[in-house]
Formats: C-alpha cells, sequence, structure tokens
C-alpha cells in the first residue's frame, strides 16, 4: 500500500467515523437514529456550556416571577422538527420531532400518550392523535378533576380518567420496582405510582409524551414522575405556574434526571407571564458527561 493509499483509507475510516450515527442513537434510547457524530457532539458542546439560572433563589427578584423567568432556564437543546400540535393560543404544545415518536411507534408497535388537565379542551389530544394516523398508532389516557368524558372525541383511541395527581401517601412504597399500597377505588386523586399501576402501564416500553397542566401540582408531584416502576418519559410539556419552594430543585432534578429543556414559552394570555411552557426531552446522561448509574 502505497503512502497516499495509506492516507486515503485514514480520511476515508474518519468520515465514517464523523458520519457514525450510533452515538446520538444510543445516548437518546433510539429516539435520534439519524443524526452523525459529529453533529451530536456539538449538541454536546452546547449542553457543556449551559448556565442554568442567574440566581440561587427565586425569590431574589422581589415577588416577580416573571422576572425569575426571564432570567433563568432557557432552553439548552433544540430539536430540528420540532412541531407545535394543537391550537394556537393556550392550548397546543411544541413536541420534539414528532415524526420520531411515529418511526419508534410503527417500530415497537406501543405508544403511550398521558395529558394532564384538559378543562373540557380536547383540541391538544384530538390534534395529537390525528397526527398519529388518526388514533392507530398511540393511545392517550386524559386526567382531569372535571365531568369531561361525554364531550371527549369519539373514535380516537381517547381514554378519560376523572381523577387528580397528589404525591404518594408516607404509606406508599416501592418494593422491586412495583408500588405496595393499598388502592381506593373512585378516589379523587391518585399518585403518579397508583395511576400507572391502575391502568397496567408498568411494564409499558415508555410514556412517549407526558403533558401537563394541572395548576401548580406540578411542585410536589414531579418527583414521581421518575421512578422503578415508572416507565421511561420521553418527553414533558408541562406548565408551570409562579415560582415555590420546590422551584429550583423542579429544574435542577429534572436536568439530573437527564432531561434537556427544548422549549420555553411564556403563557401571555393567562398570568401576565408567570405562568411558563417548558417542553423537555429525555437523554442519557451520559449525554450530559454524568455517569450512568
Amino acid at each position: 500500500m502505497t503512502k497516499d493509499e495509506s492516507l486515503s483509507n485514514f480520511q476515508l475510516a474518519k468520515d465514517e467515523s464523523l458520519s457514525n450515527f450510533q452515538l446520538a442513537k444510543d445516548e437518546s434510547f433510539g429516539f435520534f437514529d439519524d443524526v452523525p457524530y459529529y453533529q451530536w457532539e456539538e449538541y454536546k458542546k452546547i449542553v457543556s456550556m449551559y448556565i442554568p439560572h442567574k440566581r440561587e433563589n427565586p425569590f431574589d427578584v422581589g415577588g416577580k416571577a416573571n422576572v425569575f423567568y426571564q432570567e433563568n432556564y432557557e432552553p439548552n437543546f433544540s430539536c430540528p422538527f420540532e412541531l407545535r400540535i394543537g391550537a394556537n393560543g393556550d392550548g397546543g404544545k411544541w413536541v420534539c420531532d414528532p415524526h420520531r415518536i411515529k418511526r419508534i411507534a410503527k417500530e415497537h408497535g406501543d405508544c403511550l400518550i398521558y395529558s394532564v388537565g384538559s378543562d373540557g379542551d380536547f383540541s391538544f389530544e384530538e390534534a395529537v392523535q390525528k397526527y398519529f394516523d388518526d388514533g392507530k398508532l398511540c393511545e392517550v389516557h386524559i386526567f382531569d378533576m372535571g365531568s369531561y368524558g361525554d364531550i371527549m372525541p369519539k373514535n380516537l383511541n381517547l381514554h378519560y380518567h376523572q381523577w387528580g395527581f397528589r404525591t404518594a401517601k408516607p404509606s406508599e412504597k416501592v418494593v422491586d420496582g412495583k408500588l405496595v399500597s393499598t388502592i381506593e377505588p373512585d378516589q379523587e386523586f391518585y399518585s403518579f405510582a397508583e395511576t400507572i399501576k391502575l391502568l397496567g402501564h408498568e411494564g409499558r416500553r415508555a410514556i412517549d409524551l407526558f403533558k401537563i397542566d394541572c395548576e401548580r401540582c406540578e411542585w410536589e408531584t414531579y418527583k414521581e414522575w421518575v421512578g422503578p416502576s415508572i416507565p421511561n418519559i420521553s418527553q414533558i410539556q408541562v406548565e408551570v405556574h409562579g415560582y415555590h419552594e420546590n422551584t429550583l430543585p423542579f429544574f435542577d432534578d429534572l436536568m439530573n434526571d437527564g432531561y434537556a429543556i427544548f422549549h420555553k414559552e411564556p403563557n401571555i394570555i393567562r398570568g401576565g407571564g408567570i405562568c411558563i411552557e417548558f417542553a423537555f426531552l429525555k437523554l442519557e446522561k451520559s449525554f450530559f458527561g454524568m455517569k450512568q448509574l
């Protein structure tokens, strides 16, 4: 082999390595299966420079939550084919590359979506199902305290549950990945783990979308969105309301669990800028330079 041939083979191997999709696929739970190595490394470089918050205490801004959110927790990840699903205004949600969810659903024959808080407006859920082949790919479970089941759109694989979310009771615990508790029928509130158990979703591949707008219950229940009995939540679309003593732990804990922020949008229709829509994408901890447990 000549020197020129050797250099040519070396360059070819280098080019193939840079264009390899495996790293992105491995660090995104199979979500990004077509992002080359060199692009994924740029994503990682961006997140390595991320400064999550300007202030250590949200109450330092004199009670102005809109100031706090202007200064803290900007997106640190971007989805190349991000799509707003649902009506314009208050109701639609930004979803990271939903065509990838469709691909995964077809590959695995499994797609699960949770939507917490509807207030009788099913525009998001209906739009989601129309995108995912008119309900043929995904089952959507809707949770709300109101009696809106009768007005829910039909024939779209939508399932309505008239209960709200609360934190787990002290008597509840997880043993060998399963919730041990006494679940009473027809409660007004269930914990997230109880909900998973009641619906028989403990062994599901993932919750592909978790949309939650529960009027401040996010500050307490978020601690239970990740756990041994909980399917991996691929994306979280959450509206946060004002701020709370758990505001910094809420964001920091989610990011420590491997969630990147890919969208942030103030709800200026309601709340005057103190209610913010955040969208998170789950990635492997190695993407953030964290060790896997």
